[in-house]
């Protein structure tokens, strides 16, 4: 429509894959994980926002989830404990694995200051993702975006994702939220008053987001680590 802003929005994941997903249990040896990937929204204590982390591997091609933690953390003490408490969880029950922290960093320092309290911490077996050199975390952009949310229906539509029979819903997380957050995120085209069109993914207007993003985020740069194309050290 020339002359006007038009939105069109649909949702990105369908309800039965992602009631088939939480549904489904991952047969996951314990000491056979060698590789997961803690993916982690830094965003808890704005307006509507949890900080969240899920943590993931691949178990024969299908993307596993081991462990779940959301909370609206505010200070110190309270992000501290929720990072912490959800990293020594995966370690203990997979022990021999090594875990990839990917913090999305588009808020500055965030990415930064949690990096910095896993090494003060000496937490077992974490290695600290850096999509660029010197620079702790990984960016999401709108194009980015569409990637993550790609990669995540890949394995909602091919019911290639399940839980680990040992998961663990940390802190403020539950099925539920997770759920919920899922069914209400949404592809935005908009058409701009010159036809320009434009997409942005979002959950925004029906709460948070955060963990229906983390999981988004956490398929995608876990395959890009397995393909060696995500740079992790201590």
């Amino acid at each position: 429509i020339m002359g006007a802003t038009v939105d069109d929005h649909s949702a990105c994941y369908k309800p039965a894959e992602i009631k088939n997903f939480l549904s489904r249990t991952l047969s996951v040896p314990e000491h056979g994980v060698k590789k997961m990937l803690t993916a982690m929204d830094p965003n808890g204590g704005g307006a509507g926002s949890d900080a969240a982390l899920i943590t993931l591997c691949l178990v024969r091609n299908n993307l596993c989830v081991l462990a779940v933690s959301a909370g609206a953390v505010r200070g110190y003490d309270a992000i501290s404990e929720l990072v912490c408490s959800h990293l020594t969880f995966v370690g203990r029950t997979y022990p021999n694995a090594q875990n990839v922290l990917a913090v999305e960093n588009n808020l500055g320092n965030e990415a930064s200051w949690v990096a910095a309290e896993v090494r003060r911490k000496k937490l077992h077996n974490v290695l600290i993702a850096h999509e660029k050199a010197e620079q702790s975390g990984v960016r999401t952009t709108a194009p980015r975006k569409a990637l993550y949310v790609g990669e995540l229906q890949r394995y909602l539509c091919t019911n290639s994702i399940g839980l680990a029979p040992k998961m663990r819903w940390l802190a403020e997380a539950s099925p539920e939220k997770l759920e919920g957050q899922l069914c209400c995120f949404k592809r935005i085209s908009r058409t701009n008053k010159v036809g320009t069109v434009s997409q942005h993914f979002t959950g925004k207007g029906s709460g948070p987001d955060d963990l229906a993003l983390t999981l988004s985020l956490g398929a995608y740069w876990l395959l890009q680590y397995h393909q060696r194309l995500l740079l992790a050290e201590r």
